[in-house]
């Protein structure tokens, strides 16, 4: 038998799955349309404000992130940077060629000092740029014993702040990884032995602070050739930007700096500049270099402006005379700090001044 069900408008029976009543012609399913209308608009109300409270809880979680992210960074770069963020933050304010030079583990103003108190660490940087570092770190014991360990002149590759580096031999035959934190106005070292030889007396120090050594080189800032002899790092932070280095393997194996038209050579894998040459072929200004040592008791300025009339008048009957490439060549001996050097006049077929070359004797 089938189920009946009464219309909802007129009270009739009808069939149980009729959508309308034959007798007064009314919908049956107008209600259930209703509620389910209802139930879909109530749906789409949930929806919405699921929808509405997860854009407000992603505008609160990006607030916090970055407000935190900005705090958290501004705490690093006032710290050593030890993440991307940091070395971000610090690559674009970073004057890297100020920290070209040596520094000490202790507050002192030139390298004779180190000996003079109780040894320490030294650090020195040859060369810099936000990319690679030239450097090389010692530790020298107290007096008397002054025993020393030393990297060689290796490559350090830059994050930030940071200068990585690994050495192979510290002169004991150990070697290791280490890491320069270039700070405000000092140096952090942190150094990690990975292999210690059982012979070695010394060993460089794991982790120290370092100041740099302030040398007066007053006499660079005038152009004097005679002052570029020395220990590069000490001279390098007064000379600008490099425009060429390179490798001239031979019997003196020269490694050569250049900077314009001035030529720095060093000898033997060391660490001085023993030549300091100005070419001034080429040069804009020929005043900018100059030579001013004293010869034969008396102390000149000869500079690209001046003559072989002007040299002789000045110093005299020269050492030594003769022709290179084209070039008339002349040179004198003097002292400079207890030592015998040279210098060197070539001058091009008007007799005006076209080289100086200035050396110490040991490169004879």
């Amino acid at each position: 038998m089938m189920n009946m069900k009464k219309c909802h408008y007129c009270g009739k029976e009808i069939h149980d799955f009729s959508s309308f009543c034959p007798y007064c012609m009314k919908s049956q399913i107008e209600k259930c349309t209703t509620i389910q209308k209802s139930r879909s608009n109530k749906k789409m109300i949930i929806i919405a404000a699921a929808l509405i409270l997860f854009a407000v809880s992603v505008i609160v979680i990006s607030s916090v992130v970055k407000f935190g992210s900005k705090n958290k960074t501004d705490v690093i770069n006032t710290s050593i940077a030890t993440t991307s963020d940091s070395s971000e933050a610090t690559d674009n304010t970073i004057d890297y060629k100020s920290y070209i030079g040596t520094w000490y583990s202790k507050d002192i103003s030139n390298s004779a000092d180190i000996y003079q108190t109780g040894g320490g660490s030294e650090v020195r940087i040859f060369s810099i740029d936000d990319k690679t570092a030239e450097i090389m770190v010692s530790t020298i014991q107290s007096a008397p014993t002054l025993r020393t360990a030393t990297t060689d002149r290796i490559y350090g590759y830059i994050e930030g702040n940071i200068i990585n580096f690994t050495f192979q031999n510290d002169s004991w035959g150990s070697s290791g990884y280490g890491t320069l934190t270039l700070l405000d106005d000092t140096i952090y070292s942190d150094i990690v032995y990975t292999n210690k030889d059982s012979n070695a007396m010394w060993f460089l120090d794991g982790s120290d602070l370092f100041y740099k050594v302030h040398s007066d080189r007053e006499e660079l800032l005038n152009g004097n050739i005679e002052g570029y002899i020395g220990e590069y790092s000490d001279i390098s932070p007064y000379l600008g930007e490099e425009t060429e280095k390179y490798y001239i393997q031979d019997i003196d194996n020269a490694e050569i700096h250049t900077y314009g038209e001035l030529i720095l050579s060093i000898y033997n894998f060391g660490t001085e500049i023993h030549v300091a040459e100005v070419d001034y072929n080429n040069a804009a200004d020929k005043s900018k270099y100059n030579f001013q040592g004293k010869v034969n008791g008396e102390s000149k300025y000869i500079d690209g402006n001046s003559t072989y009339e002007d040299v002789i008048s000045a110093y005299g009957q020269p050492e030594y005379e003769y022709e290179e490439i084209g070039e008339k060549r002349i040179y004198y001996y003097f002292n400079h700090d207890s030592m015998r050097w040279y210098v060197e006049f070539g001058f091009n077929q008007e007799s005006q001044v076209i080289r100086i070359i200035c050396s110490s004797d040991t490169t004879n």
